[in-house]
């Protein structure tokens, strides 16, 4: 008996020895495993979650067969940040991510690869219609772990952003923000997820004067305090291209990722620099001789939020994505986008239709524009009208007494468009081309009294026709032939601060025969 109890004993403490170090070395693989980590078996979990979630969710839209069987003729390109458990009013929640998507999805949008989106900009391939392209920047964690179960619950496909300074290279292993090299490889892996670059460190604001103003790094010049001076054009030039080329290099010496697309931080290239002239050009240039595409959000006056095939295209738009924005919201500014046909009748069902160019307007039972700002200026754009080339545009107004109103046509931002501005006494044509404006002609004694008018227009190769209640009442031959294709706006000057709104009841857009 005794020697039987010895044998157990043994036995037992083999076990206990032998577990121990099957436990001990468990630990040692795992612990450094990303496979195991909770963020990733909460992942893993959450897509079955958000599965089962969609296919028992309701229909939010419904995708027609007529745009089953069309091709796209835009894509847009959506931008994220992070996915928060609540949001921060800069980043949406998780819960309002995955409501987006489902959206998106119930809506027949269907997302593309960075490589397809760049073969249909070059029009070498067609996609369908409702292609989307997903964007996420800055690499980090929190727009990986929440949203990648959403991604592969609805199949879809997403670009990320790296700032490589800050995820690739030593004592970036285990940062708890940015997404880590392993991370980073681990996406890849997925086959859901694209890798493109950030910059390296020009993500963030350095000291652009001598009194400690800040400004973005990418577009300012940097302040060099023990030399009491900001860096020459050409140190700044080197030093752009030094962070552009590095990033591209980190991300394929890293993790083999090859890419031509560049994001540019805070969506900045240059347009608002502070203090180096010609910031703009320096930085298109700079990015087009590294990257083939350059990424940044629109903007008010930018036109177009969707992007069309053209020629040697370099710039990228981007819708940044309000967390505000319920499903049915991102769906209905994504539609607001796509290629309006004539005719086109202006009913204001859709609020994200009409784009801000300058100024203050609100959509309600019409257009208004509200005399809110210092300069008592205001003008929109329709969103996917860009393409039309010769039409007549009829607006039912009430317009106020002394305020100018201008019909805007071929129009494609707030630097390229021909108007008919409307105000008692006089109508003018202007254009403006790149930026520079002139005035092709003015007529003087026409009576625009307070009240209802249909203002409008005819365009028709370089002749423009300014209408008004129905009557032919100015035009010219001689708009820019810079000026063949364009959209259709609306503006309003004059306008009293918190006193003054002028209402767009209507309005009607016909095409020309040839």
């Amino acid at each position: 008996m005794h020697k039987e109890q010895i044998k157990i004993r043994i036995w037992f403490s083999v076990c206990a020895v032998f577990a121990a170090c099957f436990l001990g070395w468990s630990v040692l693989i795992t612990q450094d495993n990303l496979y195991f980590r909770k963020e990733y078996v909460i992942k893993s979990l959450m897509y079955a979650w958000y599965r089962t979630e969609y296919l028992f969710s309701a229909t939010v839209f419904a995708r027609t067969e007529q745009s089953i069987s069309e091709h796209a003729r835009e894509i847009p390109v959506l931008l994220y940040h992070g996915a928060l458990s609540a949001t921060d009013g800069a980043n949406v929640s998780r819960r309002i991510f995955a409501e987006q998507m489902f959206a998106l999805k119930r809506a027949g949008y269907e997302t593309v690869t960075l490589a397809e989106f760049d073969a249909f900009l070059d029009g070498r391939i067609e996609l369908p219609d409702r292609s989307i392209l997903l964007t996420f920047d800055d690499g980090r964690k929190d727009s990986f772990y929440p949203v990648d179960p959403v991604l592969h619950a609805l199949d879809y496909k997403g670009v990320e952003f790296v700032i490589t300074g800050h995820s690739l290279g030593k004592g970036n292993e285990k940062i708890p923000y940015y997404l880590s090299k392993d991370e980073l490889s681990m996406m890849v892996k997925t086959g859901r997820w694209e890798l493109a670059s950030h910059s390296r460190n020009a993500h963030g604001v350095h000291q652009v004067g001598s009194n400690g103003e800040e400004g973005h790094n990418l577009s300012n010049a940097r302040w060099i305090e023990n030399e009491h001076r900001l860096e020459t054009v050409k140190e700044y030039m080197a030093r752009i291209d030094d962070d552009l080329r590095g990033a591209q290099a980190d991300l394929k010496e890293s993790l083999g990722v090859e890419t031509t697309a560049f994001a540019f931080p805070f969506g900045d290239f240059g347009e608002e620099s502070k203090n180096m002239p010609n910031a703009e050009k320096i930085l298109r240039d700079i990015t087009g001789k590294i990257y083939k595409r350059g990424f940044y959000q629109t903007w008010g006056g930018d036109g177009e939020s969707h992007n069309r095939p053209e020629k040697d295209i370099l710039m990228v738009r981007r819708i940044n994505v309000s967390p505000d924005w319920t499903g049915e919201d991102l769906v209905s500014v994504v539609e607001a986008g796509h290629t309006k046909n004539l005719p086109y009748e202006g009913t204001f069902t859709n609020v994200y239709d009409w784009r801000r160019l300058w100024g203050d307007t609100v959509v309600d039972n019409g257009l208004a524009f509200e005399g809110s700002s210092d300069s008592g200026n205001a003008a929109v754009f329709l969103n996917g009208s860009s393409l039309w080339k010769d039409y007549r545009i009829d607006a039912s107004v009430n317009v106020l007494k002394g305020v100018t109103f201008s019909v805007f046509a071929r129009l494609k931002d707030n630097n390229n468009f021909v108007t008919c501005n409307f105000k008692d006494g006089r109508i003018q044509i202007e254009e403006r081309v790149s930026g520079d404006g002139r005035v092709l002609g003015t007529k003087t004694a026409i009576s625009v009294k307070q009240g209802m008018h249909n203002f409008g227009l005819r365009v028709r190769h370089t002749a423009i026709v300014c209408t008004l209640d129905g009557h032919d009442v100015f035009d010219t031959d001689n708009v820019s032939k810079h000026l063949s294709l364009g959209g259709v706006g609306f503006g309003a000057g004059g306008l009293q601060k918190g006193k003054d709104s002028v209402l767009v009841k209507s309005v009607h857009i016909t095409a020309l025969s040839k």
